[in-house]
C-alpha cells in the first residue's frame, strides 16, 4: 500500500519539476487545477481524520497533476516527441492491464454456461449469465472504467502506426466487451453520451469530416444498441416501462444515498468532510433516511459525493 501511495505522488512531483524547469507562470488551466487541489487539501486539513483523508486525496492529486502535465505537453505540441510517445504508450499499457485482468477473471464465471450452451442464442445468453465486478469490486466500476480508458485508446489509435495501432485498436474494441460484461445500465448510457460528445467536439474543431463523422456515429450507435439489447436489465426496462413505477432495492438504496449525501453536505457545506470520509460519517445521518444501506463508500452521485467530501469550494 505504501508503494502504491508513493506512485500517486509521482505525477505531482513530475508536474512540479516541469513547472520549475519551464520557468514560467502557471497558465489559467494550471491555476484551475491548482485551485481544485488546494480546495481538496483544505478539506483534508479540516477533516476529522486528516491522516486517512490525506491518503485518500493522493489519488485525486495524482490524477489532477497527470491531467495538467498531459495538457501542458499537448499545448506545447510535444505530442509528436518520441519521449512523449513512449510515455503515452506506457500509460496505455498501464490502463490496459486492469481491463485484461477484469476479462481474465470474468471468463471462468461464464465458462460453465458457455460449455452448456447448445445454440447461438444460448451462447449470447451465457455471456450475460454473470456480471463482472473485477478488478474493482463492483459492476458499475467495471463499466465506468471502460468509459474512462476508451478515449485514451482511441487517441492512441489515431496517433500510432503499424503494430502499435493494431494493438490499440484491439484495446479499444475490448472496452465495449467490458461494458457488456458489467451489465451496467449507466455504462451503456454513458457510452452513448461519450460518443455524442466526442463526435460533437471533433466536428466543431474541424478534426473530422461529416462523412467520417456519420460512419463513426452509425458504428458507435450500432455497438451501443447491441449493448442495450444484450443487457437483460435494460431490455426488461424497454420491454416493460411500467417497472419504473415500482422502485427496486437498488433504487431505494440510491435515493437514500442521495438524501444522505445532501444531509452530509449541509453539515459542512463549504469545505466538506474530507476525501474518503463518507463511510465514516454516513452512519451519523443513517437514522434520518428511509431504507438503504448502513454505510456507503461512495454516494452513487458524483456531484453530491464531491460536495459532501470537498464542499462548495471543491465542487
Amino acid at each position: 500500500v505504501f508503494y502504491a501511495q508513493f506512485l500517486m505522488v509521482a505525477p505531482v512531483l513530475l508536474a512540479g519539476w516541469l513547472l520549475f524547469r519551464s520557468n514560467r507562470c502557471l497558465p489559467s488551466g494550471g491555476r484551475a487545477v491548482a485551485f481544485c487541489a488546494a480546495s481538496s487539501g483544505l478539506s483534508v486539513a479540516l477533516s476529522r481524520n486528516p491522516h486517512f483523508s490525506f491518503e485518500a486525496a493522493l489519488y485525486l492529486w495524482g490524477a489532477l497533476a497527470w491531467t495538467w502535465w498531459l495538457a501542458h505537453c499537448l499545448r506545447d505540441r510535444t505530442a509528436t516527441d518520441e519521449r512523449f510517445r513512449a510515455t503515452a504508450r506506457l500509460a496505455g499499457l498501464a490502463l490496459a492491464a486492469p481491463m485484461l485482468s477484469s476479462l481474465w477473471h470474468w471468463s471462468p464465471m461464464i465458462a460453465p454456461a458457455m460449455a452448456a450452451a447448445g445454440s447461438v442464442r444460448e451462447i449470447i445468453a451465457a455471456f450475460g449469465s454473470a456480471r463482472n465486478p473485477h478488478p474493482f469490486g463492483h459492476w458499475n466500476y467495471t463499466g465506468g472504467y471502460a468509459l474512462i480508458v476508451l478515449p485514451w485508446f482511441v487517441s492512441l489509435v489515431v496517433a500510432e502506426r503499424g503494430r502499435w495501432r493494431a494493438g490499440w485498436v484491439v484495446a479499444a474494441l475490448l472496452c465495449p466487451l467490458l461494458i457488456f460484461s458489467s451489465a451496467s445500465r449507466g455504462a451503456v448510457l454513458g457510452a452513448l453520451v461519450e460518443l455524442a460528445a466526442a463526435l460533437g467536439i471533433a466536428w466543431l474543431t474541424g478534426r473530422i469530416s461529416r462523412r467520417s463523422g456519420f460512419w463513426l456515429l452509425a458504428g458507435g450507435a450500432t455497438i451501443a444498441v447491441f449493448l442495450a439489447l444484450t443487457n437483460a436489465r435494460l431490455r426488461l426496462l424497454l420491454a416493460d416501462p411500467s417497472a419504473l413505477q415500482y422502485p427496486s432495492l437498488g433504487d431505494v438504496q440510491r435515493l437514500a444515498m442521495l438524501q444522505g449525501g445532501w444531509l452530509l453536505g449541509l453539515q459542512r457545506p463549504w469545505v466538506g468532510h474530507g476525501s474518503g470520509m463518507v463511510p465514516f460519517v454516513y452512519p451519523e445521518v443513517r437514522a434520518q433516511l428511509l431504507g438503504g444501506v448502513e454505510t456507503s463508500y461512495q454516494l452513487h452521485n458524483a456531484y453530491v459525493h464531491q460536495w459532501a467530501t470537498t464542499g462548495v469550494l471543491g465542487l
